[in-house]
C-alpha cells in the first residue's frame, strides 16, 4: 500500500449529488500545514470507499463530532468501522464546493 500522504483525498467529485457512500476507516491521523504564516493541524481518516479505493479524508469538525457521537472520542477504535458519508453544496473561501459530511447512521 502506498504511503498516506501519497494517496488522493477524498473530494465531492467521489460521491455523486444526492448520493451517499460507505467508507472504512483504515487509519487516523493528523497532518500539519502552513496557512497564512500559522502552522496548523488537520485531523484525517485513511478510508477505504464502497468499491475499494483508498483515500484520505479531511475530516471537518462537524463530521468529527458526529463521528465522536457514533464510535467514541478515541479515534483509534475508529478502524475498521463503517461511516456513509453525503455533500452539501456550500460556499467556502467564496467559491461553491461540495463539502463532505459523515451521516449520523450507525452501521457497526
Amino acid at each position: 500500500m502506498p504511503e498516506v500522504k501519497e494517496l488522493p483525498y477524498l473530494s465531492g467529485n467521489d460521491i455523486p449529488g444526492g448520493q451517499t457512500r460507505t467508507l472504512t476507516i483504515l487509519t487516523p491521523h493528523e497532518e500539519t500545514y502552513e496557512m497564512n504564516g500559522e502552522e496548523k493541524t488537520a485531523f484525517n481518516l485513511l478510508v477505504e470507499l464502497d468499491d475499494g479505493g483508498k483515500r484520505n479524508w479531511s475530516v471537518n469538525k462537524t463530521s468529527q463530532r458526529i463521528l465522536v457521537a457514533l464510535h467514541g472520542a478515541n479515534s483509534d477504535t475508529w478502524v475498521g468501522k463503517k461511516a456513509k458519508v453525503y455533500t452539501l453544496s456550500q460556499k467556502v473561501s467564496g467559491q461553491d464546493k461540495k463539502v463532505i459530511y459523515a451521516k449520523a447512521e450507525r452501521l457497526n
